[in-house]
């Protein structure tokens, strides 16, 4: 098992945060958790600094609502 590297950002926002009041989908954590699915295993595990991420535009999550659209059709 190979070990977990961590990358803290520099300056956390969790101090703006009002924990009283936590909107669904509106506040997000400093870090993300990312790893590689090599061989059956995972690997390159990492914590770090929440980033945007890259998807392949072939993804199924994009094509389940134009599927759902294609289905209401009939």
């Amino acid at each position: 098992m190979s070990n977990l590297k961590i990358t803290k950002v520099k300056e956390s926002k969790a101090s703006s945060v009002d924990f009283n009041n936590i909107p669904f989908g509106k506040t997000f954590t400093d870090h993300m958790y990312v790893a590689d699915y090599i061989d059956g295993e995972w690997t390159n595990m990492e914590i770090i600094p929440t980033q945007n991420l890259s998807i392949h535009p072939g993804n199924l999550a994009w094509h389940y609502g134009q599927s759902i659209f294609e289905g209401m059709k009939f």
